[in-house]
């Protein structure tokens, strides 16, 4: 009888000590121990120093096309009145429904046959001197819009004024256009050049393409913060445009 005892004795220890173990175990064991701010301090340094390293290793593989990305961001803020412009001829035409996309049509015809004269009369050309010359010519689209708006005013028929806002249009798309492709270009021809580095492309050609062009994005995103203010100086709000 006393050997039966000690061996439920026994086997109930080694069941509380399982139970204790298992129990523990669900709680997540012992309290994790508070690190002191000395440690933390020292950890979020050492933190710091390695986001550092890895920025500088990542400018270092873009460094071919940073002065890049600087111009085209500079191209690309430059303030523009193409939304007001749209919001124009919206206004005006608004009754006929089809002249709206028939004017988008045109617009993107006007694109297209501008990417063709770039590449047969432009394309050899060095690509500062393309960006010249384009910048030059793209000088003469708001000079056409500002026309197109004085055309729809004093126009008493929506048949002229959608005849004037077509020729108009097209041609100002054609400049604008034509205004843009050098940017693309630059961006192609940099990525590119990177192969003619000594030690090799310091990162993937495509990836360096895709930044330039992400540059381009930034520089749409900051014209819109720079046309915002003007646009509520002038205080041109859809219906009235006077201020356009």
């Amino acid at each position: 009888r006393e050997l039966g005892i000690a061996e439920t004795s026994s086997h109930q220890l080694a069941t509380t000590a399982t139970s204790a173990e298992r129990d523990r175990a669900e709680g997540g064991g012992d309290a994790p121990e508070i690190e002191s701010p000395v440690r933390v301090r020292h950890s979020c340094r050492a933190r710091l120093r390695e986001i550092s390293r890895t920025i500088m290793h990542e400018l270092h593989a873009l460094r071919p096309v940073l002065a890049s990305c600087l111009v085209l961001v500079l191209l690309g803020s430059t303030p523009s009145a193409a939304t007001e412009m749209y919001n124009l001829e919206y206004f005006t035409f608004y009754s006929n429904a089809c002249y709206m996309p028939l004017l988008s049509i045109a617009g993107f015809g006007s694109q297209a046959l501008s990417a063709v004269f770039y590449g047969r009369y432009l394309g050899k050309r060095p690509v500062r001197e393309a960006l010249l010359l384009t910048g030059t010519i793209a000088l003469l689209s708001p000079l056409l819009s500002y026309v197109e708006y004085e055309l729809l005013h004093s126009s008493k028929s929506t048949v002229h004024s959608f005849a004037y806002a077509l020729v108009i249009h097209v041609a100002s798309s054609f400049i604008s256009r034509l205004g843009f492709l050098p940017s693309v270009v630059l961006a192609t021809a940099t990525a590119a050049d990177s192969f003619s580095w000594p030690a090799g492309p310091a990162a993937d050609p495509a990836l360096l393409y895709a930044v330039q062009l992400s540059a381009l994005d930034v520089g749409t995103f900051l014209s819109g913060l720079v046309t915002a203010p003007i646009v509520r100086a002038l205080d041109i709000a859809p219906p009235d445009l006077d201020g356009l």
